[in-house]
């Protein structure tokens, strides 16, 4: 859904600032230091709940203790805001008023970013590819967002065990059961992902080649075949590793 108005409020440079937007295409326009990238940073903070440049804190315009990003699209309110307060930080989001958590708002607006470190995804390390299928499927896919969270949550627990080892095998075997199911699933839908894009990417490299051309990508991840299975078996070929680093390496 395209945006038609856009809010920021106390956002980087910007103490209270309204923009109307073209349903296809704005330019933004104007010199150096002037808010361009604060702008198109707004937009991509409603539509992932994150800066792609920044935390939170530092988006704070200065002097104030909150900041809140607006949108109105063709059929919804989004908005988002931040409070610094005593005891920590918030962060909320509403539709039309009524309050959403951040995994329910991701994918209600999608954002395509391209900056110049993404120039990394093909040549950096590894993990900047990972974060990048990451980056599409929660935009697209709920399920995904919620495995993602979970795993999450489960490898915060087995490295907490790991911190203050004392030798609890069984407790270790539950979590790196629960780690392995849905590192299996994050795999799959990683996968799905890949196979999508090369169909993409094959149709218009013929087109920028002008002739048919075989052009495929492949994702080499940890495990092939019964990927539960093979990956409890690497946790376990690893645990010593893992006890003296104190996390799961």
């Amino acid at each position: 859904m395209a945006v038609s108005q856009l809010q920021l409020t106390n956002f980087r440079s910007y103490e209270d600032q309204a923009l109307t937007l073209d349903p296809v295409i704005t330019l933004v326009v104007g010199p150096n230091a002037t808010g361009k990238t604060n702008l198109l940073e707004g937009l991509f903070v409603l539509a992932t709940t994150r800066s792609f440049r920044a935390k939170d804190p530092e988006l704070v315009r200065h002097g104030s203790d909150y900041y809140r990003i607006t949108a109105e699209l063709e059929a919804a309110e989004l908005s988002l805001g931040y409070q610094i307060t005593a005891r920590g930080s918030e962060k909320r989001v509403r539709h039309d008023s009524t309050p959403k958590s951040l995994l329910e708002h991701l994918g209600s607006l999608r954002a395509v970013l391209f900056e110049p470190n993404d120039l990394l995804i093909i040549h950096g390390a590894p993990d900047r590819r990972r974060r990048y299928l990451d980056f599409i499927l929660t935009q697209t896919d709920k399920r995904f967002v919620r495995t993602l969270a979970q795993y999450r949550r489960v490898l915060a627990q087995r490295n907490r065990l790991l911190a203050d080892w004392h030798g609890n095998t069984s407790e270790l075997f539950a979590w790196n059961v629960q780690l392995a199911e849905l590192a299996s699933e994050i795999d799959s839908q990683r996968r799905a992902v890949i196979a999508h894009i090369t169909e993409l990417a094959s149709d218009l490299y013929a087109d920028i080649a002008g002739s048919p051309a075989p052009l495929e990508l492949a994702y080499r991840g940890v495990c092939d075949g019964d990927y539960p299975t093979q990956f409890m078996r690497l946790l376990e070929n690893n645990l010593s590793r893992d006890i003296a680093a104190g996390f799961t390496t």
